[in-house]
């Protein structure tokens, strides 16, 4: 019994250290560390803490959150810094980024024909295969172009000058209008002085001539357009390896530019024929209106109703039916049109809601102009694929406000209620 008691007296107790006494032990294993023994409740790992290089306690916890929270301060840091370059270059290179945008546009339009040329496809009607060189097949299309552009700019040039040569016309017209309008409102009881003060005076060949300068300063873009478009044919490389991401964003942009632009031509020709059946001038430039803004959405098919009934109104030749007819009609084709076969062909291809498409056609119209507002859908659609593409909460966030998802707003929702593909952005 003494011999246990005796036993038992020399283990350690809790917090001190094992030592051998074996001279053996001491002298083979002089490096060796002793043995620290913690007793349950002096366990690092169940009090949450550690030491660090300098011997002090740090709580783990207190040092996650201050980890998370630098993180999330440079995270920050780097989106606003991110958001203020982009901000300033588009306000200050537009005169580079308009034309190099445009031109990237133009070859999803434009490839799809050199690759008939070439032989890669055949020709939809008469499935002929075409062996055409590349350069060859550029040349063409390019060329096409340059065709297409001029007889934009023959059209626009010849309206606006049968416009100004025809003022007199309009101005009697309009002066017609005006007494007409001022007698009727003087039978009602109206005095004629105060409503001569409320009419404005128009001068149509001011306005004529504001127009013209307008669109000659687009020449300048126009020529970086289709020099920016003829190297990036030359250039263009379908053997190249794509991302994932790379073929999404060509699929969904060429799918809406190319169907959008066939639908467009559409809208403009038969706009086209309508007004030259009705016999009214500057036909041609009516439809050529309806062909490009079509691009803007929401308002564009608006305006290209709205834009040439003050023309047709003054026209001389006009009648009451005619001017009925230049209204409803168009206003028709715009509405089966966009309301119709648009949809069924598009469908959700974009993915972004009314109001999203609405916001970035004020955003992009106001910084860019016109230009900005026929860019305005596949701009916005790329930068949200490209955004959706980074697996950081951030840029998935902005990805899902761009198609009006504001459901990590939401904090009430249980995790399994969210679904999987918005599982990253929590």
């Amino acid at each position: 019994m003494d011999e246990r008691k005796r036993l038992f007296s020399e283990l350690p107790t809790p917090g001190q250290t094992y030592q051998n006494n074996s001279e053996q032990t001491q002298q083979g294993q002089q490096d060796q560390q002793p043995i620290q023994i913690y007793s349950t409740f002096e366990t690092p790992y169940l009090n949450n803490e550690n030491e660090n290089e300098n011997g002090n306690v740090v709580n783990l916890a207190e040092k996650g959150n201050k980890e998370s929270l630098q993180e999330a301060i440079s995270t920050g840091s780097l989106l606003l810094l991110g958001l203020l370059g982009l901000g300033v270059a588009i306000v200050y290179l537009d005169f580079i980024l308009i034309p190099l945008i445009f031109s990237r546009f133009l070859i999803y339009i434009f490839q799809p024909m050199i690759n008939l040329f070439v032989g890669k496809k055949p020709w939809p009607l008469c499935k002929l295969k075409l062996c055409f060189p590349r350069w060859l097949a550029v040349i063409i299309v390019f060329l096409l172009i340059c065709g297409i552009v001029f007889l934009f700019s023959f059209v626009i040039v010849i309206s606006v000058r049968d416009v100004v040569n025809d003022k007199d016309l309009y101005i009697q017209r309009m002066d017609a209008l005006y007494n007409s309008t001022i007698d009727y409102a003087a039978s009602l009881g109206y005095e004629k002085t105060e409503l001569e003060g409320l009419l404005p005076e128009i001068d149509l060949g001011a306005i004529a001539l504001s127009i013209f300068n307008s669109l000659l300063n687009l020449l300048p873009n126009m020529f970086l357009i289709l020099l920016f478009t003829l190297y990036m044919l030359l250039d263009y490389n379908e053997k190249q390896n794509k991302t994932e991401l790379r073929r999404n964003v060509d699929i969904q942009i060429r799918s809406y530019i190319v169907i959008h632009s066939a639908i467009s031509a559409l809208t403009g020709v038969l706009t086209a024929i309508i007004f030259l059946l009705l016999g009214v001038n500057l036909a041609l430039i009516y439809g050529l209106l309806a062909f490009l803004l079509n691009f803007i959405p929401n308002i564009g098919s608006l305006l290209a109703v709205a834009i040439p009934m003050p023309f047709v109104i003054l026209d001389p030749g006009s009648t009451f039916t005619i001017i009925l007819l230049a209204f409803l009609l168009p206003i028709t084709i715009q509405c089966i049109i966009g309301n119709v076969i648009e949809p069924k062909i598009l469908g959700d291809s974009m993915e972004m809601p009314p109001i999203t498409v609405l916001v970035a056609l004020m955003f992009w119209g106001y910084f860019w102009g016109i230009l900005g507002a026929i860019l305005s859908v596949p701009l916005t659609t790329t930068i949200r694929l490209y955004l959706q593409s980074y697996d950081h909460p951030a840029p998935q966030i902005l990805a899902g406000m761009l198609v009006g998802d504001f459901s990590f707003l939401d904090a009430s929702r249980k995790k399994d209620d969210i679904p999987p593909n918005e599982e990253n952005t929590k």
